[in-house]
């Protein structure tokens, strides 16, 4: 039996661990496009900020590293999944078969088309790749713009913030805090930005971005502003990383629509992570949970159910929200 597994993030790691509970046998193979993927996401910003080493930063996978039944393919990405040949292609035209496929690339950043020709001018935080660029850039500025809101964008300026750089967040209502979270939250947040000195532009977006003399730019706002600054940073969200499945006859809405037992209308093709929209018609639920313990708990779900037993991905969201971001979001800064 081969398993493969395209993302070596929080889903793809604890699917592979699952399967190898239930198949001892069977060979996995992880696939990342990313050339070091294994490491904790969400202490990107505790690296940039210098709070933690890069040795730290990486996870500790030994078992699966050492298994001689499992596969790491790093810094390939697969441009194309052909279910009907079990098969994946890869950027350099390569394939690889398998008896069963996990879809857990995750999720990539939001962009308007304006940001999009502005590609150049300003960073992402995705990858650990993205954390060495901003670590750089930051440690020779003086002052940042962050456009957007969210988890992600507040755990940037928390970072910014502790290498001492003047900060201003442009933002709205709609970017500043994610949907459904209660409003106490939100106030929390912005209660400790604005009292750590940072500038939360509410209702003021990034127009423009000039480049002033090859250091330093300039940002324009949608009220006209022109913000002077060393380093741009957007992050307006995320969006499933589900591109490449398009043709493939695998069901895509927001993500790839995969039911209780994260499998999509492909029966031998499971999907786990921020790029999983799971429908549950029995508590009428149809959402995409981004997050790394959501990732954890569908990858375990998605990797039992590969192996043959039988699981269901049962949402918590509740306690999950509130750890995700009330107290402890306080408590890093």
């Amino acid at each position: 039996m081969h398993y493969v597994i395209i993302g070596c993030g929080a889903a793809g790691v604890s699917a592979a661990r699952a399967i190898r509970r239930f198949d001892s046998s069977g060979t996995i193979t992880l696939v990342s496009f990313e050339s070091q993927p294994f490491y904790v996401k969400p202490e990107l910003p505790d690296f940039i900020s210098g709070k933690i080493r890069r040795s730290t930063l990486r996870r500790s996978l030994k078992k699966i590293q050492s298994d001689p039944n499992c596969n790491i393919l790093a810094g390939k990405r697969v441009v194309k999944v052909l279910p009907e040949q079990n098969s994946v292609i890869f950027s350099d035209g390569n394939t690889l078969s398998f008896n069963f496929l996990l879809i857990a690339t995750g999720a990539k950043p939001a962009l308007t088309p304006l940001l999009v020709k502005q590609r150049e001018k300003f960073f992402l935080l995705r990858t650990f790749a993205d954390a060495v660029r901003i670590r750089a850039a930051a440690k020779q500025a003086k002052r940042a713009v962050l456009f957007g809101g969210g988890y992600t964008a507040i755990e940037i300026l928390r970072a910014l913030y502790n290498l001492n750089l003047r900060l201003t967040l442009l933002t709205s209502q709609e970017l500043f805090w994610t949907t459904g979270i209660t409003s106490i939250y939100s106030d929390m947040v912005k209660n400790r930005l604005t009292n750590s000195q940072i500038e939360v532009a509410m209702d003021e977006h990034l127009h423009d971005i000039l480049d002033v003399d090859g250091k330093s730019y300039c940002a324009v706002t949608s009220k006209g502003r022109e913000l002077e600054c060393d380093l741009v940073v957007v992050s307006m969200g995320l969006r499933p990383d589900i591109d490449f499945v398009e043709g493939s006859g695998i069901n895509v809405d927001k993500g790839i629509v995969v039911d209780e037992q994260l499998r999509t209308n492909v029966s031998n093709i499971y999907c786990a992570g921020d790029v999983a929209q799971v429908i549950d018609p029995k508590n009428k639920l149809d959402r995409i949970n981004f997050g790394w313990l959501s990732a954890i708990r569908q990858g375990e779900v998605a990797g039992k159910n590969m192996a043959g037993k039988e699981a269901y991905y049962v949402r918590n969201e509740e306690p999950y929200f509130i750890e995700l971001y009330g107290k402890p979001v306080m408590e890093r800064w």
